[in-house]
C-alpha cells in the first residue's frame, strides 16, 4: 500500500472530522487557463494553496476534451488521464498543483477550451 504525504493525511483527517460535505479552508485564488495542443501548468498558484478544484468547459461533447499528468511530465494529445467537457476534478496536494500540466486532447474537435481552477488553503 502506498504511503500518504503529509498533504493528503490532512485532507483526509478534515474530511473524516468535519461534519459538513465541505471541509475546505478558504479560497485563496482562482484561474482560468485556455487550453492548447501545447501542455502547460498552473501559472498562478497561490503560495498557501494545498488543494484546488478544477472543471472543464469545452463545447466539444463526446470523448474526451483535456488530458492531464500531475507527474511533471508532460501530457500529450493521445495520453495522460483524460476528462471530459463539464467534468470536475481535484488536486488533493500541494505536489499534484505544483506538477500539474494539461493539453487539449487529439481528438478534440471543439473551439473552446477551458480549464477552471478554484485554490483552498
Amino acid at each position: 500500500m502506498a504511503e500518504l504525504t503529509p498533504d493528503q493525511i490532512s485532507v483526509l483527517f478534515r474530511a473524516l472530522t468535519n461534519s459538513t460535505v465541505s471541509f475546505l479552508n478558504r479560497t485563496v485564488g482562482y484561474e482560468t487557463l485556455t487550453i492548447s495542443t501545447n501542455a502547460i501548468g498552473l501559472s498562478n498558484i497561490p503560495a498557501e494553496a494545498r488543494y484546488a478544484f478544477c472543471i472543464v468547459e469545452s463545447d466539444h461533447t463526446s470523448g474526451p476534451s483535456i488530458r492531464f499528468l500531475t507527474t511533471g511530465s508532460d501530457p500529450s494529445g493521445t495520453d495522460g488521464m483524460p476528462r471530459n467537457a463539464n467534468d470536475t476534478f481535484d488536486l488533493l496536494s500541494k505536489n499534484d498543483i505544483d506538477n500539474f500540466k494539461v493539453i487539449r486532447d487529439s481528438g478534440h474537435s471543439g473551439a473552446t477550451m477551458t480549464l477552471h481552477v478554484t485554490y483552498f488553503e
